[in-house]
């Protein structure tokens, strides 16, 4: 890509007019932090913080995503690269780097007081005992009165998802029916019991070693998937 900027096809209007647009921009003194990304990119923790630092700086950023269609002879993204390789030149490659560890720094010094995603925490709350413990789902079992209820609900396993509080003390909050995911697969006027026998299984797993932001213990939220199996 960087040297087809340089010489796009005849008939690459779009790649054309969108080099012409970052020539004007780069002329005006307008440049920006291209911010490279896809469909299936995450949103890193420190966005909102990478968005004010650029803004203060006088370079906004500009996120380009890649396509997933083509048309022939019109290549997509010329003006992020072009960008992107203004910014190289004056500032270095490592320029662009280092304001995201910047935003980073400035990410942790915000919400040291908040209850964060274990997802946007450096190092994620487990279980003392058991620190490979799968914070993304795990199984109860259920005895046979209550599994034959859940057997007769719908197809598929029966499952939750839930939600809970690990404190920077390491100890766990009671679970609840995640609102951010309300996906589920179980009867309704079950669902009391259910928690309580998520309850019970968590607490099972002992203390935990609670969320760290930085060096510092953090209070940290945990989504997990439940799913729940007849004893055996």
């Amino acid at each position: 890509m960087s040297e087809y900027i340089h010489h796009p096809h005849r008939k690459d209007t779009l790649c054309r007019r969108e080099l012409r647009k970052a020539e004007t921009d780069i002329g005006n003194g307008e440049l920006r932090i291209v911010q490279f990304g896809g469909f299936m990119s995450g949103t890193p923790r420190h966005e909102r913080e990478f968005r004010q630092l650029c803004t203060e700086i006088g370079m906004p950023v500009y996120y380009h995503s890649a396509v997933c269609v083509s048309i022939e002879n019109q290549q997509h993204g010329c003006y992020a690269y072009r960008m992107n390789a203004e910014i190289i030149k004056r500032f270095g490659t490592d320029f662009t780097d280092s304001l995201v560890q910047a935003a980073d720094i400035r990410f942790i010094q915000n919400h040291l007081a908040d209850t964060l995603s274990i997802y946007d925490c450096t190092v994620m709350a487990a279980p003392e005992n058991t620190p490979d413990f799968d914070r993304k789902h795990f199984s109860i079992s259920v005895d046979n009165e209550l599994a034959d209820i859940l057997s007769y609900y719908e197809t598929g396993k029966p499952n939750m998802i839930v939600e809970f509080i690990v404190n920077t003390a390491g100890e766990l909050s009671l679970p609840a029916v995640s609102k951010e995911l309300p996906l589920y697969n179980y009867p309704k006027d079950q669902e009391a019991a259910l928690l309580q026998l998520c309850h019970a299984a968590l607490l099972q797993t002992g203390k935990w070693t609670p969320s760290r932001l930085g060096e510092n213990d953090v209070n940290s939220r945990v989504l997990i998937a439940v799913f729940f199996e007849p004893l055996p």
